[in-house]
């Protein structure tokens, strides 16, 4: 997809190692998602936006530095806003029981915890690898395990470990593969 980063053999094994280790994650019942919900479905999306985090690296490569990133983002945020909250309000209603102190948290977590580090992540695209730049999407169910062992006690198990060495080691080599010039895989 992009003319100027070329998917090579190490690239590949990075990303499928990486990938893999979301996988082993979800796949192992490690994963936090619980039997009461629906956790196929579960995995099935999360594998989904793996790919399409990926992909959507590649996409905003090809663009990166024609756009101001926080118009990138705006217009991104805008449009999903767009779509989700007549969605929230269909299938879930207004949430009317939120406090002043849950609101700010809303607020908190709309900048600081996605606009910003969208706004951050299109800026990196326009200097770094795609393939490096969309290894950050192999790091949110990381991430996310992490933060659930830290913030609310739950166990680290063998599936965690497994998944986590597999992800981290896919980033590792995806990065290193990067750094090198290695053939490009031909179609």
């Amino acid at each position: 997809m992009l003319d100027d980063e070329r998917l090579t053999r190490g690239k590949l094994v990075g990303l499928l190692i990486g990938f893999s280790g979301v996988a082993a994650l979800l796949i192992s019942g490690d994963s936090g998602l619980g039997a009461e919900g629906r956790p196929l479905v579960a995995a099935v999306l999360a594998l989904i936006s793996v790919v399409a985090i990926g992909y959507a690296g590649a996409y905003d490569k090809r663009y990166a530095g024609q756009y101001d990133p926080i118009e990138i983002t705006g217009v991104r945020f805008g449009l999903s806003a767009v779509v989700l909250i007549p969605a929230m309000l269909v299938f879930e209603g207004f949430p009317n029981s939120l406090t002043a102190p849950g609101w700010s948290l809303i607020v908190y977590m709309a900048i600081a915890s996605t606009f910003l580090p969208f706004n951050l992540y299109y800026r990196l695209l326009e200097s770094m690898p795609a393939s490096t730049v969309s290894l950050v999407g192999y790091l949110v169910p990381l991430v996310s395990l992490i933060g659930g062992v830290l913030l609310l006690g739950e166990q680290i198990e063998a599936g965690i470990v497994i998944g986590g060495a597999l992800i981290l080691a896919g980033m590792v080599i995806t990065d290193r593969a990067g750094r090198t010039r290695a053939p490009a895989i031909r179609y």
